[in-house]
């Protein structure tokens, strides 16, 4: 029962940082203004009609979402054994919401209610692989940092630990197939949704 609660009491200090990012995001791209969001190239009618029918280079898009997807991973990895590292995982996970509030208001101001289609589109089915991973990594990696907040006189000697290590392992692994499906089949759900609008 123990093991239940602190799992469900980390996943609502990740939700709650979450959100604020979220709502930050939503507030933002809200009073940024007109010019703003005209600037954004994104869901103009342009952009629209050429992405339902230009053919992508599914490989260069793999390799180019590796990196960025998983660069933090290893980051946030290294972080956790180190003080910073829980600061830094609180940034992660704001920038995330923030990131998903700019994307869905910017979504819904341009195309309308269609708009929230065109998301839960855009997030499929990869957040199916990266919503548990990063729930698993981000909590290990919170209480390897609280760990050594708790003992600062340690802080300089570093040890790895071989679950911490199989933990980087398996989130790699998962993320792995969270970025196959989002280079691989992504693009063809999403230009499917666009085809409707």
């Amino acid at each position: 029962m123990k093991k239940i609660d602190w799992i469900g009491k980390h996943f609502w200090i990740f939700a709650g940082v979450f959100f604020l990012g979220f709502l930050g995001g939503i507030l933002w791209t809200n009073f940024a203004g007109d010019v703003y969001i005209n600037q954004t190239g994104i869901l103009s009618n342009y952009f629209i009609r050429q992405y339902k029918y230009m053919e992508l280079d599914l490989n260069s898009f793999f390799f180019f979402v590796l990196e960025r997807r998983l660069k933090w991973i290893l980051l946030l990895w290294l972080l956790g054994y180190t003080v910073a590292g829980l600061p830094c995982l609180f940034i992660f996970l704001i920038w995330l919401g923030y990131s998903a509030g700019v994307v869905i208001t910017l979504s819904v101001l341009k195309i309308g209610m269609f708009g929230i289609l065109f998301f839960i589109a855009s997030i499929l089915p990869q957040c199916l692989f990266y919503i548990p991973a990063l729930l698993v990594f981000l909590k290990s990696v919170y209480e390897k940092a609280i760990k050594r907040f708790q003992n600062k006189s340690h802080n300089r000697n570093v040890t790895f630990e071989w679950n911490y290590v199989l933990l980087l392992v398996g989130t790699l692994g998962v993320m792995l197939l969270g970025i196959f499906t989002e280079s691989y089949i992504n693009p063809w759900i999403v230009r499917q949704i666009l085809k409707i609008y």
